[in-house]
């Protein structure tokens, strides 16, 4: 192998270096917004777009809130609070009066140590910096995606057409705003790779613009948003914008906290409202209404005699618009939603009704198969529920029953406990009908939408051993009819442990295993079709030393294998990762070097990467071959930082391309440029 420039730089990173100073949190908040992260990958797939749920995650990690003054509003928005330990939390900070230490935490009801260090990246002991009602704050950030080598849609057929309307680069514009206490705004503008731009059918730039303008106030009218946003009620059944709950080895995190209207400035284009919404309170009851009018892409399936859509088989959500297919599917189904929530809370208790109305410009039908039967058709919808949470002194129950126009149900039901600091427990029944068909829901489920389930979800964490954490779930599930990769229900389970051993303040190490079993189409070739189960293990072994105040190492091996039909696909994979702070925090790096050996995609590793801060990244590591990447952060001045990410998959010399479809690649190698600025003012 030849050596190159980015391998000069991953030794030098490699290379331990001990004359500049590090923030002892810099690699916790990291690691934390990789650990929300590696769940997305693990349960979700390379489309999974996390990039908003880590961007709030990180705007509050900038700006920590005063424990002595934080509510119980802003305590929800961390995903790893239940219920009863922020209830906890504030009846203790109401008995004391206020806390004088962070080290506190650690005394509360519910709460441990590696609770209270988590908690840490969050909140602080001084109150907050009174902001000037008249203050105005800018952001613009802009960022491209280059890769070097041509993909098959980018190169001319034998006419010289090529696949892709548009040129190579990935492009992305955002700014956002804020003034005084009540004003924020947001503009984003987008261009995917291959898509036209400023030409034939973008003729006005960029394949995808989004926007808002949102008011805040403190009286009855508490937020009003025009343009782009995102409604969350209840526990996902009926309305839950963009990204849901996933299955996780941290059972208490399940429950969905944070609820109401936020403001949209993600680049992907689904999971959002467009239109007007608004909150209101009054006492202990809130309302929020919201109408939206949007055109979303879909397959069209019949035109009229203008060429125009009749019919649509399915709702498109993967943005693209390069070639002919996804042009044509581009805006071809308007969508228009209404919804009202209205929620009452007392103390510890909260209860709410959630509906929502839905009217597609075009008839939905997919094309009939076996899977689809009980598949939305149709032209409108509509839902109703009502949800209710409770917090005890050391627990919290919580549930929502929704019902859909064509009378089919979801009832999803939770229960989380802290009996003791050292032991905590979460139980999570769903059971979704096969004709329940949800507005725009995305609640906890094991196939990824709120229809056709039944399961139960129950785990326990475990701090008794002195610096070990321990952790293990089971989830068993059945389908109520066949599924696109079934000829019959679909029943499996999915069992977890890993085990995490804080050898000491620099090195910890952790143990996971998981296994999963369900039945499945069989591969198998023949005349009587039938399903046949199908076995996936996985093992990580992960080990992370903070060599020093400057440099923070990890080691990972994984190994994956999937059985079925008598077969057996397996994948390895090893890595090494190096993050730093360096020349007084205006620099710092991250480095990544991996090989991997997989018999097939199927049994490919699906790893989160370090990325820029608009991006969110899990590639599947599959065949056979080698991944770096270096990435750079370098902070200019106080208004200014840029972005640098450089990576490169190398593939065995015994294969000749890379990727697959209009993304292929001829050739063994792939190599990418990410590069983005911000400029604060």
């Amino acid at each position: 192998m030849k050596v190159r420039f980015i391998h000069i730089i991953l030794i030098m990173l490699l290379v331990p270096a001990t004359l500049f100073a590090q923030e002892r949190s810099a690699f916790e908040r990291s690691a934390l917004l990789e650990d929300i992260a590696e769940t997305a990958a693990e349960n979700g797939d390379e489309n999974t777009d996390l990039s908003a749920v880590l961007e709030e995650l990180e705007d509050l990690m900038n700006h920590p809130l005063s424990i002595n003054n934080v509510s119980r509003t802003e305590l929800e928005k961390l995903r790893f609070l239940s219920p009863a330990q922020i209830d906890n939390l504030l009846n203790y900070r109401n008995k004391v009066g206020q806390l004088f230490s962070t080290t506190e935490l650690s005394l509360i009801d519910g709460f441990n140590d590696d609770l209270a260090n988590k908690l840490t990246l969050f909140v602080q002991i001084e109150a907050p910096e009174e902001k000037d009602f008249n203050f105005n704050k800018n952001e613009v950030n802009a960022y491209t995606h280059y890769v070097i080598e041509k993909a098959k849609g980018f190169i001319p057929d034998e006419n010289g057409d090529k696949r892709f309307a548009g040129s190579m680069p990935k492009m992305l514009l955002k700014y956002k705003g804020e003034k005084s206490k009540h004003w924020n705004w947001g503009l984003t503008a987008e261009n995917d790779m291959g898509e036209a731009f400023f030409s034939g059918n973008n003729k006005a730039g960029f394949d995808f613009y989004s926007g808002f303008v949102t008011w805040q106030g403190n009286k009855l009218l508490r937020r009003i948003i025009v343009g782009d946003y995102q409604v969350k009620s209840g526990q996902g059944l009926v309305m839950w914008s963009g990204y849901g709950g996933r299955k996780t080895i941290d059972g208490m995190s399940l429950r969905y906290t944070g609820q109401g209207l936020r403001p949209y400035s993600s680049a992907a284009e689904y999971g959002f409202m467009r239109g007007i919404a608004a909150s209101f309170e009054s006492g202990q009851l809130s309302f929020t209404t919201f109408y939206s009018n949007r055109n979303n892409d879909a397959n069209v399936t019949i035109v009229d005699a203008n060429d125009d859509p009749a019919a649509v088989s399915t709702i498109t959500e993967s943005g693209y618009h390069r070639t002919g297919s996804e042009i044509v599917d581009k805006g071809a189904l308007n969508i228009q939603t209404a919804g009202l929530n209205a929620r009452y809370t007392k103390g510890t208790f909260s209860a709410g009704l959630n509906s929502g109305y839905q009217r597609y410009g075009t008839s939905v039908q997919p094309d009939p198969k076996l899977y689809n039967q009980y598949y939305f058709r149709g032209n409108e919808n509509f839902c109703i529920s009502a949800d209710a949470q409770k917090a005890l002194k050391n627990a919290s129950l919580y549930g929502e029953f929704a019902v859909s126009k064509s009378g089919g149900t979801a009832l999803v039901a939770g229960f989380d406990a802290s009996p003791a600091s050292e032991v905590a427990l979460s139980v999570v029944f769903r059971d979704y009908k096969k004709d329940y068909h949800t507005i725009s829901g995305n609640s906890f489920s094991e196939f990824g939408n709120v229809s056709n389930e039944k399961g139960l979800y129950s785990s326990i964490t475990l701090y008794s051993i002195p610096r070990v954490t321990l952790n293990a779930y089971l989830d068993t599930y059945k389908s109520y009819w066949v599924k696109f990769s079934s000829l019959r229900p679909v029943s499996g389970y999915d069992f977890a442990v890993q085990g995490l051993w804080a050898i000491s303040r620099k090195l910890n190490l952790q143990l996971r295993y998981r296994t999963e079993t369900r039945n499945e189409n069989a591969s198998i070739e023949s005349t009587v079709k039938t399903d046949t189960y199908k076995t996936t293990n996985k093992i990580r072994l992960n080990t992370e030393w903070k060599a020093t105040n400057t440099l923070t190492f990890r080691l990972r091996s994984e190994w994956n294998s999937v059985e079925k039909d008598d077969s057996l696909l397996q994948g390895f994979m090893v890595l090494a990762d190096a993050n730093a702070k360096l020349f007084n925090e205006k620099l710092s790096a991250t480095a990544r070097v991996a090989w991997f050996d997989t018999d097939h995609y199927n049994s490919g590793i699906r790893t989160y990467e370090n990325d820029l801060p608009l991006n969110f990244s899990v590639p599947v590591y599959y065949l056979k071959g080698m991944r770096y990447y270096i990435n750079l952060n370098y902070k200019a001045s106080r208004a200014l930082t840029i972005y640098l990410k450089l990576s490169q998959t190398l593939l065995n010399n015994e294969y000749t391309s890379i990727g697959s479809g209009d993304l292929a690649i001829e050739g063994k190698q792939k190599t990418e440029i990410k590069f983005q600025v911000r400029y604060k003012f």
